[in-house]
């Protein structure tokens, strides 16, 4: 569908001029690159041991070891990349200024993660880090249209003013972003805090869940 969508107004599209990559448009590249990377490791995955069997007859199973080793590595780098390209200019960014609005974002995503960790009652160390990275996405959405509407640094009717005149497209970008940082949470919380505990009763006996 984007295939044709994008063939269908090619005649439209005008070449566009260079721009640095630290930029937006470098940002939107790199994102595009991690995630085209990322889908096509999980079709090869999918459909290799479907097409091994039809040509040689050999079963194979691929699992969650060759997703979580393949696919999970790819998305690490937008995860901590995300929150900065809205934050840079188009053409050419500054890096070290969107570093610098983001470094409060970050510091307190890290603590957000070490408070869920420790009422939680520990886990994987490493968990740590990526509830870090999910509060981090959804703190850096939050912080771009802080940052835009102006709020502390205006009136507040007037940051109000400001942040109600955002275009739409930026209040996508801001809900795009924060739940990909949900969706980081889910991943982390269940994989790392879920309990199962089978158990053999008979009628009449009780067990206590939670």
């Amino acid at each position: 569908g984007a295939l044709s969508l994008f063939a269908f107004r090619a005649p439209k599209l005008a070449a566009g001029g260079l721009f640095a990559p630290i930029s937006r448009e470098g940002a939107l590249v790199l994102n595009n690159l991690i995630l085209t990377v990322a889908c096509g490791t999980v079709l090869t995955g999918t459909l290799y041991p479907l097409a091994l069997e039809t040509l040689t007859g050999d079963k194979i199973s691929v699992g969650p070891p060759f997703f979580n080793m393949t696919f999970g590595l790819l998305m690490a780098p937008i995860l901590i990349a995300v929150p900065f390209g809205p934050l840079l200019a188009w053409k050419r960014g500054d890096l070290l200024g969107a570093l610098q609005r983001l470094y409060v974002v970050a510091g307190l995503a890290f603590i957000a993660g070490l408070v869920l960790f420790y009422i939680r009652h520990g886990g994987p160390v490493l968990a740590v880090l990526g509830l870090a990275a999910g509060f981090f996405l959804i703190f850096g959405a939050l912080a771009d249209l802080w940052y835009r509407a102006g709020v502390g640094k205006v009136a507040a009717n007037v940051a109000w003013r400001r942040l109600s005149g955002l275009p739409r497209s930026a209040f996508g970008t801001a809900l795009a972003h924060a739940g990909l940082g949900i969706t980081v949470l889910g991943i982390i919380a269940v994989t790392t805090f879920e309990g199962e505990n089978i158990t053999s009763m008979k009628p009449g006996e009780t067990a206590e869940l939670g």
